[in-house]
């Protein structure tokens, strides 16, 4: 099966493989559902991304440094909102999602090289943490207070542990069932549910320090004990999203047509708008005891952000993730609607970059957002390299998992 447009680049099944093992039934091995000109474009964006990425070290550090820091911890949170997705329908015995199961894993499967680009946070911690440097340091007690914790050796080594459980998990929990499934072993269906347990405990401890050390000691004065549950919520949120995004996009256009179904929308704009209010109250919980207790330290990481320019992208940010999505996704027609699904799925997306952009770039654009290449161009290379590397593993394997005995439910789920 070919799907073509005569004037824009599509997804289509590999050109030297047979019609009737392009089917996501088929038992047919590597496939493509990438055309030759979307990788072109693709490859294209990420290099062009890169090249901006490096250039802008050598002529703006102050202005690339922190975009690259949103930009690898973005398409990171992209590869851990997969391996999460595959984790929570392990622990809690979901079948609805067996059909769809591919798409998360082949997010997951990202983390090898999401992991590598962390080498460029840190290279770039003296350009991105004023607590790196020993003379600033030496004029603030509160910082010099903190230097057991914040200084680049432990900063690093913390980095690497954290980040090498993440490709560790995801090597065993995705990559080792896709070999046994492709074995003939049992398969898909033999869940390793303890280590998908350990897991969940691991991330938790794991992705809170990653948040401590690459987001908020960005302002070391200031600190926020709810800061790791608010980006995790943003993370899933922004997983889910990637999920519906690609898995309306390969119904449309061929490989998972008569896969996905209305009841499957209808679940996944459940979980977006449920994350979507998680979020929101994380946010709510946040701003109101740090604005209730009023004490400056906390106050003035809000401050900066509700001055100025500022202020009218802190509020975007929450109409964006929450106030349109909650309303739009509240009627269940318009979960099961494609149209609104996917536009839904699209604007948290951005409302993921825009949510880490309100957290990283003010103590670096202090008089408001600027927004040129420096800021642009590194997230979309970013991007672009995760959605080549997504449908490189996608085609790995088939599309749909045969061998999973849960599939047939999965496919006559009913609400």
């Amino acid at each position: 099966m070919t799907v073509e447009s005569a004037s824009a680049p599509t997804i289509e099944s590999s050109s030297d493989t047979k019609p009737e093992s392009t089917s996501p039934c088929s038992n047919g091995a590597r496939q493509s559902y990438l055309s030759e000109s979307w990788k072109r474009a693709l490859t294209l964006l990420a290099t062009v991304g890169g090249f901006v990425a490096v250039l802008g070290v050598i002529v703006a550090p102050e202005r690339i440094a922190p975009n690259v820091l949103l930009s690898v911890f973005l398409v990171l949170g992209l590869a851990l909102a997969g391996l999460l997705f595959v984790v929570f329908q392990n622990l809690t015995s979901a079948t609805w999602t067996v059909a769809l199961r591919r798409i998360p894993e082949a997010m997951a499967l990202t983390m090898s090289v999401a992991a590598a680009l962390s080498i460029a946070v840190l290279a770039l911690i003296p350009s991105l943490y004023e607590w790196s440097h020993a003379e600033v340091v030496a004029h603030d007690a509160l910082i010099e207070a903190k230097t057991p914790w914040l200084n680049p050796i432990f900063f690093i080594v913390r980095t690497i542990i954290c980040v090498g459980a993440w490709v560790a998990f995801t090597h065993y929990l995705v990559t080792m069932q896709r070999r046994r499934e492709a074995a003939g072993g049992k398969g898909s269906h033999d869940r390793p549910l303890g280590v998908s347990g350990v897991f969940v405990l691991v991330f938790a401890l794991t992705f809170s320090v990653i948040c401590f050390d690459w987001i908020m000691s960005l302002e070391p004065h200031w600190f926020s004990t709810v800061f790791a549950v608010y980006n995790f919520s943003g993370l899933f949120l922004g997983g889910v999203a990637v999920v519906t995004f690609f898995a309306i996009l390969l119904s449309r256009l061929g490989p998972l047509d008569g896969v996905v179904r209305p009841d499957h929308l209808h679940d996944l704009g459940k979980l977006m708008l449920s994350f979507s209010t998680f979020w929101a109250y994380i946010w709510f919980c946040q701003y109101m005891l740090i604005w209730y207790a009023n004490i400056p330290e906390e106050t003035a990481y809000f401050i900066a952000r509700e001055k100025g320019s500022w202020a009218v992208v802190f509020y975007v940010n929450l109409l964006v993730n929450w106030l349109i999505p909650f309303f739009v996704l509240l009627p269940r027609g318009a979960k099961r609607n494609e149209t609104v699904m996917f536009s839904i799925a699209i604007l948290l997306i951005v409302g993921r970059w825009l949510d880490l952009y309100v957290m990283v770039s003010p103590p670096f654009q202090k008089s408001g957002p600027v927004l040129g290449a420096w800021e642009i161009f590194p997230v979309i290379g970013a991007l672009s390299l995760f959605a080549l590397l997504f449908f490189r593993h996608l085609g790995k394997t088939t599309i749909v998992p045969m061998s999973d005995p849960r599939l047939k439910e999965s496919l006559d789920h009913h609400q």
